[in-house]
């Protein structure tokens, strides 16, 4: 064999062998959440909500948001609701 087919065969399955490895980085990672959910008897599924990732960071939000709209030339006001 000369030295250009080696390196082809070499670089045809290079990208093959990172994909391989990649996909099953991932599939441990998964088993393993799996398995430590699964071993804990006590946890139970708690479903978090809708504005979950909004309450802790409500003027983070709010600042981002007008800010966005400020940059696309609006003029905002923002005002508590009322009651």
């Amino acid at each position: 064999m000369t030295v250009c087919v080696m390196i082809g065969r070499q670089d045809g399955s290079a990208p093959e062998r990172w994909v391989r490895r990649a996909l099953l980085a991932v599939a441990h990672s998964l088993l393993t959440v799996v398995c430590h959910l699964l071993s804990d008897r006590t946890w139970s599924y708690r479903e978090l909500g809708e504005k979950y990732f909004d309450r802790p960071d409500a003027e983070y939000a709010k600042t981002s948001l007008v800010r966005r709209l400020t940059r696309l030339g609006y003029d905002v006001t923002v005002k508590p609701k009322a009651a």
